[in-house]
Order: C-alpha cells, then structure tokens, then sequence
C-alpha cells in the first residue's frame, strides 16, 4: 500500500517532458527564451521570424514619425523658432 501511495506521489510531481527544437550555437538567454517558447507549443523559428518582422516595422516606423510631412527634413534637427 505504501508503494502504491509513493509512486501516485511520484507520478503527481514529475512534470512532463518537452521537446525543444532549440539551435545548439545560442548562448544561454537565447537559449532560456527558445526553451520557453517551445514550451508554450510555438515553433521557435516560426516565433524569431514573426518577432523580427514585428521589430523591423516597430523601426520603420518610428523613423518615418521623425520626418516632417511638410518639409521632409528630421523634425530631431529643426531648431526653434525664437532663434535661442
């Protein structure tokens, strides 16, 4: 009975198994981030492909909001109109 009690105990801690199809070259944040998205059911390249396509345009864009729609010149540049 008591073998019985042990290994439902045992059974009942041991987290399941996960296969990650992590690369073997990544350092080890790298590597921490692909074992957790493959974790969460997600392939990892799918995942670093969307996320780099998703950070691409987040740079795209916030370098066409620097541009004036009127002058077409860096608004970073213009200096005040008070001459100061």
């Amino acid at each position: 009975m008591k073998l019985k009690l042990l290994v439902g105990a045992c059974v009942l801690f041991i987290s399941s198994l996960v296969y990650a199809e992590c690369p073997k070259d990544l350092n080890v944040e790298k590597m921490v981030e692909c074992l957790t998205i493959e974790g969460s059911g997600e392939n990892y390249q799918d995942w670093l492909v969307e996320f780099n396509q998703a950070d691409t345009t987040e740079t795209t864009t916030a370098t066409a909001s620097t541009i004036s729609p009127i002058t077409g010149s860096d608004i970073r540049n213009i200096k005040p109109a008070s001459g100061r």
